[in-house]
C-alpha cells in the first residue's frame, strides 16, 4: 500500500512538472516604452546582437537606458557602455552601436536617431575569430 501511495505521488509529480515547463518564446514587454529584441548576429565577430527603434527624440544611450539596465563609463568625449542587461565584463569584448547599419563616430549619449531608425547594439570580439 506504502510504496502504491509513493508510485501515484511520484506520477502526479512528474505530471505537473511536465505540464509546468513548457517552453514558449515571447518577446519581452516594453520597459520604460522602448521595444527591443535580442537577434542572432549577422557578424561573426559579435556574440551578442541587441535590436532597437529610434524613438521619443532620446539619444541612443537614453533609449538603451529607458529599455535595459546599462553601465557605462564616461568620459569627456561621451557615455562608453561597458555593461548591457548583465551582458559584459575586462575580456577582450566590447559594445558597440549602429544606426541603421552604420557605425557612429559619436558616443551614444551624444547622437539622436530618427524616428524609426534601427539602432545595433553588437557586443563584438576585440580581436580576430573568437
Amino acid at each position: 500500500m506504502r510504496l502504491s501511495i509513493i508510485v501515484i505521488w511520484a506520477l502526479a509529480a512528474a505530471a505537473m512538472l511536465i505540464v509546468g515547463c513548457t517552453e514558449e518564446e515571447t518577446a519581452p514587454p516594453p520597459v520604460g516604452g522602448v521595444e527591443y529584441a535580442f537577434v542572432e548576429p549577422e557578424d561573426e565577430r559579435d556574440s551578442v546582437l541587441l535590436e532597437m527603434e529610434g524613438t521619443d527624440s532620446l539619444t541612443v544611450f537614453g533609449l538603451l537606458e529607458k529599455a535595459l539596465t546599462v553601465r557605462h563609463m564616461s568620459s569627456v568625449q561621451g557615455a562608453f557602455v561597458t555593461h548591457i542587461d548583465g551582458i559584459g565584463g575586462p575580456d577582450e569584448h566590447f559594445w558597440l552601436y549602429s544606426v541603421n547599419d552604420e557605425f557612429q563616430k559619436v558616443a551614444a549619449d551624444r547622437y539622436t536617431p530618427e524616428e524609426g531608425d534601427v539602432i545595433r547594439w553588437h557586443y563584438r570580439y576585440r580581436g580576430g575569430k573568437e
